[in-house]
Protein backbone atom coordinates (compact mmCIF):
# COMPACT_ATOMS: atom_id res chain seq x y z
CA UNK A 1 0.00 0.00 0.00
CA UNK A 2 2.84 2.34 0.85
CA UNK A 3 4.53 1.64 -2.49
CA UNK A 4 1.29 2.42 -4.35
CA UNK A 5 0.90 5.69 -2.44
CA UNK A 6 4.48 6.74 -3.23
CA UNK A 7 4.01 5.84 -6.90
CA UNK A 8 0.88 7.97 -7.11
CA UNK A 9 2.65 10.91 -5.45
CA UNK A 10 5.58 10.67 -7.85
CA UNK A 11 3.23 10.42 -10.80
CA UNK A 12 1.31 13.53 -9.73
CA UNK A 13 4.55 15.43 -9.15
CA UNK A 14 5.88 14.53 -12.59
CA UNK A 15 2.58 15.55 -14.17
CA UNK A 16 2.58 18.92 -12.40
CA UNK A 17 6.09 19.64 -13.69
CA UNK A 18 5.25 18.48 -17.22
CA UNK A 19 2.19 20.69 -17.25
CA UNK A 20 4.41 23.64 -16.41
CA UNK A 21 3.25 24.67 -12.98
CA UNK A 22 6.78 25.90 -12.36
CA UNK A 23 9.06 25.83 -15.40
CA UNK A 24 11.67 28.44 -14.49
CA UNK A 25 13.09 29.11 -11.04
CA UNK A 26 15.18 32.28 -10.74
CA UNK A 27 17.44 33.44 -7.92
CA UNK A 28 19.09 36.86 -8.01
CA UNK A 29 21.83 37.78 -5.56
CA UNK A 30 23.99 40.82 -4.95
CA UNK A 31 27.69 40.25 -5.64
CA UNK A 32 30.02 41.74 -3.06
CA UNK A 33 29.31 43.74 0.07
CA UNK A 34 25.79 45.23 -0.07
CA UNK A 35 25.72 49.03 0.18
CA UNK A 36 23.89 50.61 3.08
CA UNK A 37 20.44 51.83 2.12
CA UNK A 38 19.35 55.05 3.81
CA UNK A 39 15.68 56.06 4.12
CA UNK A 40 14.46 58.75 1.73
CA UNK A 41 14.11 62.21 3.23
CA UNK A 42 10.67 63.79 3.07
CA UNK A 43 10.77 67.40 1.89
CA UNK A 44 7.05 68.19 1.92
CA UNK A 45 3.92 67.34 3.92
CA UNK A 46 5.95 66.03 6.87
CA UNK A 47 2.91 66.22 9.13
CA UNK A 48 1.39 63.36 7.14
CA UNK A 49 4.35 61.55 5.55
CA UNK A 50 6.80 61.79 8.43
CA UNK A 51 10.42 62.82 8.12
CA UNK A 52 11.49 59.79 6.04
CA UNK A 53 9.99 56.98 4.00
CA UNK A 54 11.53 53.54 3.21
CA UNK A 55 14.03 53.44 0.37
CA UNK A 56 12.91 50.73 -2.08
CA UNK A 57 15.52 51.39 -4.77
CA UNK A 58 17.78 48.55 -3.58
CA UNK A 59 16.56 46.01 -1.04
CA UNK A 60 18.96 43.15 -0.25
CA UNK A 61 18.07 40.29 2.08
CA UNK A 62 20.34 38.57 4.63
CA UNK A 63 21.33 35.92 2.07
CA UNK A 64 22.17 38.53 -0.56
CA UNK A 65 18.90 38.06 -2.42
CA UNK A 66 17.72 41.15 -4.30
CA UNK A 67 14.09 42.12 -3.89
CA UNK A 68 12.02 43.86 -6.59
CA UNK A 69 14.10 42.67 -9.53
CA UNK A 70 11.87 42.29 -12.60
CA UNK A 71 12.35 39.02 -14.51
CA UNK A 72 10.80 38.26 -17.89
CA UNK A 73 11.31 36.40 -21.15
CA UNK A 74 12.23 38.36 -24.26
CA UNK A 75 10.93 37.78 -27.76
CA UNK A 76 8.38 35.18 -26.71
CA UNK A 77 4.75 34.90 -27.67
CA UNK A 78 1.98 33.96 -25.28
CA UNK A 79 -1.74 34.33 -24.84
CA UNK A 80 -2.74 37.31 -22.73
CA UNK A 81 -6.03 38.55 -21.46
CA UNK A 82 -6.72 42.21 -20.94
CA UNK A 83 -5.92 43.02 -17.34
CA UNK A 84 -6.06 46.07 -15.11
CA UNK A 85 -2.88 47.30 -13.43
CA UNK A 86 -3.54 49.19 -10.20
CA UNK A 87 -1.09 51.77 -8.88
CA UNK A 88 -1.85 53.37 -5.51
CA UNK A 89 -0.57 56.64 -4.11
CA UNK A 90 -0.42 55.35 -0.55
CA UNK A 91 1.44 56.51 2.57
CA UNK A 92 3.47 58.91 0.43
CA UNK A 93 4.73 56.08 -1.79
CA UNK A 94 3.61 54.30 -4.94
CA UNK A 95 2.31 50.78 -4.39
CA UNK A 96 3.48 48.51 -5.89
CA UNK A 97 6.97 49.92 -6.32
CA UNK A 98 7.58 47.68 -9.35
CA UNK A 99 5.31 45.52 -11.48
CA UNK A 100 4.38 44.15 -14.88
CA UNK A 101 1.43 45.43 -16.92
CA UNK A 102 -0.08 43.64 -19.89
CA UNK A 103 -0.19 45.31 -23.29
CA UNK A 104 -3.62 46.77 -23.97
CA UNK A 105 -4.63 46.68 -20.32
CA UNK A 106 -6.14 49.46 -18.24
CA UNK A 107 -4.07 51.65 -15.91
CA UNK A 108 -6.01 52.43 -12.74
CA UNK A 109 -4.44 55.06 -10.47
CA UNK A 110 -5.85 55.86 -7.04
CA UNK A 111 -5.09 58.27 -4.22
CA UNK A 112 -5.27 56.70 -0.76
CA UNK A 113 -3.82 59.73 1.05
CA UNK A 114 -5.55 62.86 2.29
CA UNK A 115 -3.43 65.18 0.13
CA UNK A 116 -2.65 66.03 -3.48
CA UNK A 117 -0.61 63.48 -5.43
CA UNK A 118 0.42 63.83 -9.05
CA UNK A 119 1.14 60.74 -11.15
CA UNK A 120 3.61 61.45 -13.96
CA UNK A 121 4.40 58.41 -16.13
CA UNK A 122 7.35 58.46 -18.55
CA UNK A 123 8.09 56.00 -21.36
CA UNK A 124 11.82 55.17 -21.16
CA UNK A 125 13.58 54.30 -24.42
CA UNK A 126 17.27 54.58 -25.34
CA UNK A 127 17.94 56.67 -22.21
CA UNK A 128 15.30 59.15 -23.35
CA UNK A 129 11.98 59.66 -21.65
CA UNK A 130 8.66 60.88 -22.94
CA UNK A 131 5.55 61.76 -20.94
CA UNK A 132 2.79 59.20 -21.33
CA UNK A 133 0.53 60.43 -18.53
CA UNK A 134 0.47 63.40 -16.17
CA UNK A 135 -2.55 63.58 -13.89
CA UNK A 136 -3.26 65.10 -10.50
CA UNK A 137 -5.44 63.41 -7.88
CA UNK A 138 -6.16 66.10 -5.27
CA UNK A 139 -8.37 64.18 -2.84
CA UNK A 140 -8.37 60.92 -0.95
CA UNK A 141 -10.46 58.40 -2.84
CA UNK A 142 -9.84 59.94 -6.26
CA UNK A 143 -9.32 57.42 -9.07
CA UNK A 144 -8.69 57.52 -12.78
CA UNK A 145 -8.51 54.84 -15.47
CA UNK A 146 -6.26 55.34 -18.48
CA UNK A 147 -6.44 53.03 -21.52
CA UNK A 148 -3.55 54.41 -23.59
CA UNK A 149 -0.36 54.17 -21.48
CA UNK A 150 0.00 50.40 -21.95
CA UNK A 151 -0.53 50.30 -25.72
CA UNK A 152 3.05 49.21 -26.45
CA UNK A 153 5.57 46.99 -24.63
CA UNK A 154 8.40 48.79 -22.86
CA UNK A 155 9.70 50.40 -19.69
CA UNK A 156 7.80 53.06 -17.78
CA UNK A 157 8.96 55.14 -14.83
CA UNK A 158 6.39 56.82 -12.62
CA UNK A 159 7.07 59.89 -10.49
CA UNK A 160 5.01 62.22 -8.33
CA UNK A 161 5.59 65.85 -9.23
CA UNK A 162 4.25 66.89 -5.82
CA UNK A 163 6.59 64.62 -3.84
CA UNK A 164 10.03 64.19 -5.40
CA UNK A 165 10.99 61.01 -3.52
CA UNK A 166 8.08 58.96 -4.89
CA UNK A 167 8.80 56.63 -7.81
CA UNK A 168 7.70 53.33 -9.36
CA UNK A 169 8.72 51.18 -12.33
CA UNK A 170 6.43 49.28 -14.70
CA UNK A 171 7.35 47.01 -17.60
CA UNK A 172 4.64 46.50 -20.21
CA UNK A 173 4.77 43.03 -21.80
CA UNK A 174 2.72 41.18 -24.40
CA UNK A 175 2.90 37.73 -22.80
CA UNK A 176 2.39 36.26 -19.30
CA UNK A 177 5.95 35.03 -18.68
CA UNK A 178 7.23 37.42 -16.02
CA UNK A 179 7.70 37.73 -12.25
CA UNK A 180 9.10 40.02 -9.54
CA UNK A 181 11.61 38.68 -7.03
CA UNK A 182 10.58 38.31 -3.40
CA UNK A 183 12.50 39.24 -0.22
CA UNK A 184 14.88 36.30 -0.83
CA UNK A 185 15.63 37.27 -4.42
CA UNK A 186 13.55 34.42 -5.81
CA UNK A 187 10.98 34.37 -8.62
CA UNK A 188 9.12 31.71 -10.58
CA UNK A 189 7.85 31.88 -14.15
CA UNK A 190 5.21 29.27 -14.85
CA UNK A 191 3.68 27.44 -17.81
CA UNK A 192 6.46 28.26 -20.27
CA UNK A 193 6.40 26.06 -23.41
CA UNK A 194 9.48 24.05 -24.36
CA UNK A 195 12.10 26.02 -26.21
CA UNK A 196 15.13 28.28 -26.03
CA UNK A 197 14.66 31.78 -24.65
CA UNK A 198 16.43 34.91 -23.54
CA UNK A 199 15.63 35.75 -19.94
CA UNK A 200 15.99 39.37 -18.82
CA UNK A 201 16.44 40.84 -15.36
CA UNK A 202 15.83 44.56 -14.87
CA UNK A 203 16.61 46.39 -11.64
CA UNK A 204 16.18 50.14 -11.29
CA UNK A 205 19.57 50.61 -9.59
CA UNK A 206 21.66 47.72 -10.93
CA UNK A 207 20.56 47.80 -14.56
CA UNK A 208 19.72 45.00 -17.00
CA UNK A 209 21.19 41.49 -17.27
CA UNK A 210 20.34 38.73 -19.77
CA UNK A 211 20.99 35.01 -20.22
CA UNK A 212 20.09 32.29 -22.72
CA UNK A 213 18.08 29.42 -21.25
CA UNK A 214 16.47 26.20 -22.41
CA UNK A 215 13.13 24.93 -21.11
CA UNK A 216 12.38 21.22 -21.39
CA UNK A 217 9.27 19.24 -20.52
CA UNK A 218 9.43 17.55 -17.13
CA UNK A 219 12.34 19.69 -15.95
CA UNK A 220 12.63 22.85 -13.91
CA UNK A 221 15.12 25.30 -15.40
CA UNK A 222 17.08 26.99 -12.60
CA UNK A 223 18.71 30.34 -13.41
CA UNK A 224 20.98 32.37 -11.13
CA UNK A 225 22.05 35.97 -11.63
CA UNK A 226 24.67 37.90 -9.68
CA UNK A 227 24.25 41.65 -9.89
CA UNK A 228 26.41 44.47 -8.62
Amino acid sequence: MKKIFMSVCLFLLSCSIALGEENISVIIRYEGVPPKSEPLRVTKDEEFCGKTVPNESLIIGPNGGIRNAMVYLKGVKGEIKEKQFILKNEKCRFSPHVGFALKGGEFLISNEDNMLHNTHAFIIKNKMRRTALNIGLPNKGDKIINKRVFMRPGLIKVECDAHEWMSAWIIVIDHPYAAVTDENGKAEINNVPDGEYEIVVFHETLGEYTKKIKVEAGKITTVEFKMK
